[in-house]
């Protein structure tokens, strides 16, 4: 009964995050002129949202670069994006 349980809170809560991974994906993709060429990495939970490292093509269609950003997803409307490895408040909300 236990590993049932521990078993069921583990699935639980990959679900979750899996949701909020892909809801600051596509918060991210939203914003990016080839919305396709998002790479992503070293993505984890904040206290309000979600925080990585992303690449995408720029304009010339190449990489820029790995860059930080943070996504802090919507208690009720939408989401706000910050991509930029300068945004103070992006190093205040993706303390780890």
């Amino acid at each position: 009964m236990r590993k049932l349980l521990l078993t069921a809170l583990v699935v639980a809560s990959f679900s979750v995050n899996a949701d909020v991974f892909k809801e600051a994906e596509a918060g991210l993709k939203s914003q990016l002129k080839d919305p396709e060429s998002l790479q992503l990495r070293n993505m984890y939970e904040s206290s309000i949202g979600v925080c990585g490292e992303f690449n995408a093509k720029n304009s010339n269609d190449g990489y820029v670069g790995f860059q930080n950003f943070h996504v802090t997803l919507p208690f009720s409307g939408k989401s706000s994006v910050s991509m930029s490895d300068d945004s103070p408040v992006t190093k205040i909300i993706c303390k780890k």
